[in-house]
């Protein structure tokens, strides 16, 4: 009996010769930052399957203590959202391959197209060096100074109304105006297209991975657009 164990060990050296060793990689995140990432294990990829069937914010967690393990050079928590979701993205790419097939649905024609995308040439926006996180509101002339959400703040920005609502809660200052009752009361008394602006700065979804897919219908050659979604389907072997 005392042998068990290493021959359950010679038996599975032989099993897994060809099998890679999982080893770090080093990427570079849209904001700046850069980490080391594995792939999945096998409870990596049960607990993260297993989050797209929870609600959101049980979702969040389980996906967030899975990064904890795949992620060194970092704090999850104190992380910019749109480096999460980066971050998922190559997680799958090196877990399953760079290869993923997202189906799109014609809008003129209505035939169904399965794209072949090659998540490691995907376009990559990432934040200029000198970002300095302020934007001069077009109608009251102030400057605004604000911060991007982290992952421990979702739970604030899950809906629109949640977006709407917790605005002020990323504004550093406006014009030097660090009070938060004051920066409260000012975004809704200005102009909604100030708000507007500061909202799209604050949100910025255009930092990662292009999203938005465009392809030409095989069956009538209309362009067409699609998105990259995480979704249930992301993660699994091409």
């Amino acid at each position: 009996m005392d042998n068990a164990p290493n021959e359950i060990e010679a038996k599975l050296e032989r099993l897994l010769k060809n099998v890679p060793q999982m080893e770090w990689v080093e990427i570079k995140l849209p904001t700046g930052a850069d980490v080391k990432i594995r792939p999945l294990t096998f409870n990596d990829e049960k607990n993260i399957k297993t989050a797209f069937t929870l609600s959101q914010d049980e979702s969040e967690q389980v996906i967030k203590y899975t990064l904890n393990g795949c992620v060194d050079g970092i704090d999850i928590d104190s992380m910019a959202i749109v480096d999460k979701d980066y971050m998922l993205y190559k997680i799958r790419e090196i877990s399953y391959g760079s290869t993923y097939p997202l189906e799109g649905k014609c809008e003129n024609c209505k035939a169904s197209n399965t794209l072949r995308l090659q998540l490691s040439s995907l376009p990559v926006n990432y934040a200029p060096e000198d970002q300095n996180h302020t934007v001069t509101l077009p109608d009251s002339k102030v400057r605004a100074t604000f911060r991007m959400p982290t992952v421990s703040e979702e739970i604030f920005i899950g809906s629109l109304e949640k977006r709407m609502d917790n605005l002020s809660r990323f504004v550093v200052d406006i014009d030097g105006e660090t009070d938060q009752s004051v920066i409260h009361a000012f975004l809704r008394k200005t102009t909604v297209r100030d708000v507007d602006v500061l909202r799209k700065e604050v949100y910025n979804s255009e930092l990662g991975f292009e999203k938005v897919i465009v392809y030409r219908c095989k069956a009538c050659d209309k362009e067409n657009r699609t998105v990259l979604a995480i979704n249930e389907h992301f993660f699994s072997a091409s």
